[in-house]
């Protein structure tokens, strides 16, 4: 009889970390392993478990960190059920998910999968504790990994590094999916589109491709401008009208085209040429992967995680954060160069393929969690 495995997430956004957390558990269920997802009601992720076919469980955190109810819930549930192992996602949930583990009376793992730097050290007697209670921490890049050494005390031996992984399949392009997306979208056919794929958030920093590419706008370059992506959930201010009025200010407004967040995100990358990152901090960019698979060339923010992703020459290039001169001198070359845009494209897809497949990252998963 197999053991089920648990999946905890509170969060009550709907980004990049929330659907990464869906894909495990759909993809965990895939490959034949009983999942249960742990999260707050009435939440996006809620409610795309439950259309997705998900066993979702629903705690009410009274606290960010730590509350009783919850792991009073999520223990009867591990013992009820006879769960085996408990991925944490969220660094919120990691106090709460350890106090599962010292109340639960049947044996429970307790792995980390972790998806934002740590940022500061965290080698006091609290986090020493804390950490030495996991049974595994999954880092999805060899940098994280030591970076995650040098910061804490955890043991080498619980660390393994795992990629985040995708469906390559659906990335994949066929020669008359730039037509149709772009009838679709109702995008210009001919000329170059340039964009973004992510929510929309100052820390993204979309303002940055609007910026740079106004200049080559007024040139005559040939060049359109895709912003795919809804604001940051619970964000006080309307980034999306933000980017709207400078556009207006740059005189850009009839190339650049905004369209909402969506659940499938290979439209948009079909209909583009060259996918840009603007992001200031960008721990691991799931995006990056999509358009690399998609056989996309990369222009890139040399930051956070994103130079182990991107090849710079190779796969994409890269440029600083906030230099706008940069992306705008990086950009313009690739409008000129299609032998260089297609075998960046090339280069990016076959990384993608060799190391980014979701089975990849199911067969890491469960080894470090010894499923």
């Amino acid at each position: 009889m197999q053991t089920p495995i648990a999946i905890l997430c509170s969060s009550s956004a709907w980004g990049g970390l929330e659907l990464n957390v869906l894909r495990l558990a759909r993809w965990l269920k895939a490959a034949g392993k009983e999942v249960l997802l742990i999260g707050k009601a009435e939440t996006p992720l809620a409610v795309e478990a439950e259309r997705n076919g998900v066993d979702f469980h629903a705690i009410r955190p009274t606290s960010r960190y730590f509350d009783y109810a919850s792991v009073k819930k999520m223990r009867a549930l591990a013992e009820a059920q006879g769960v085996g192992a408990l991925i944490v996602n969220t660094n919120a949930d990691l106090f709460r998910a350890v106090m599962t583990k010292v109340f639960t009376h049947t044996p429970l793992k307790v792995a980390y999968l972790q998806h934002m730097q740590i940022g500061q050290a965290k080698r006091d007697l609290y986090h020493t504790w804390l950490y030495k209670k996991l049974d595994a921490w999954i880092s999805p890049l060899a940098g994280l990994a030591k970076q995650v050494l040098q910061l804490t005390r955890l043991a080498p031996e619980k660390l393994h590094v795992v990629p985040l992984g995708i469906e390559l399949q659906q990335f994949e392009r066929r020669s008359a999916d730039r037509s149709e997306a772009r009838r679709t979208l109702g995008l210009p056919q001919d000329t170059l589109i340039a964009g973004i794929v992510g929510r929309l958030d100052p820390q993204k920093n979309q303002a940055m491709l609007l910026r740079a590419a106004a200049q080559l706008i007024h040139e005559g370059l040939p060049l359109k401008i895709l912003i795919v992506g809804a604001n940051t959930l619970d964000n006080k201010s309307d980034y999306q009208r933000e980017l709207e009025i400078l556009c207006a200010e740059l005189q850009i407004s009839e190339s650049v085209f905004f369209r909402p967040f969506m659940q499938d995100p290979g439209l948009a990358y079909a209909a583009l040429d060259v996918f840009v990152l603007t992001s200031e901090k960008e721990t691991y960019g799931m995006v990056t992967i999509e358009a690399m698979a998609a056989g996309l060339p990369v222009l890139a923010t040399r930051s956070g995680g994103t130079p182990e992703l991107v090849d710079d020459g190779q796969t994409g290039i890269l440029f600083d954060p906030q230099n706008d001169e940069g992306l705008r001198t990086s950009l313009r070359l690739l409008i000129q160069d299609g032998e260089l845009r297609a075998r960046l494209g090339r280069a990016g897809q076959q990384k993608a393929a060799l190391r980014f497949s979701h089975e990849q990252q199911i067969a890491g998963v469960l080894r470090a969690i010894d499923a």
